[in-house]
């Protein structure tokens, strides 16, 4: 599931209207559409099936970027920000062996933690993220279900 570049952006036809395609899942099996009031879905080309997404695009990237914390719970979310003499000291201290790589948690948060809070961001980020015919709440049914 992936946003798309503007350039890569092209009108779609929905049973309910004009909408404009933003992004793709499973590489265009489904389509991530934005509708004329600004809210997102996803839209099975084939069947003609529009499910509910969020309220916005900026809801859309945030409730992706948040499945991906969860599916990569020790991923660090931004990169390290370093003057040059405090890369060469910590390159130097790599070479001499005084550094070692992080090792992932073995006690991590677990996978239920990670599942409540997977929850409570989504619905931080969009009321409606989980709502009753929303595609979050099946992906989320399907993690439950230990099926994602």
């Amino acid at each position: 599931m992936r946003l798309l570049p503007e350039s890569a952006r092209r009108p779609a036809q929905l049973p309910s209207g004009a909408a404009t395609i933003i992004g793709d899942i499973h590489g265009g099996e489904l389509w991530i559409v934005e509708r004329a009031d600004g809210s997102t879905a996803v839209y099975d080309e084939r069947t003609g099936r529009v499910e509910r997404l969020n309220t916005n695009r900026a809801a859309t990237s945030e409730c992706l970027a948040a499945f991906a914390a969860y599916f990569d719970p020790d991923r660090a979310d931004e990169p390290s920000v370093m003057t040059a003499a405090q890369a060469a000291e910590r390159l130097a201290a790599l070479r001499a062996g005084r550094t070692r790589p992080a090792m992932r948690s073995q006690n991590g948060d677990s996978r239920r933690d990670r599942v409540t809070i997977l929850r409570r961001r989504l619905t931080q980020i969009d009321a409606k993220a989980l709502g009753r015919d929303s595609w979050w709440r099946i992906c989320m049914e399907q993690i439950q279900d230990d099926i994602l």
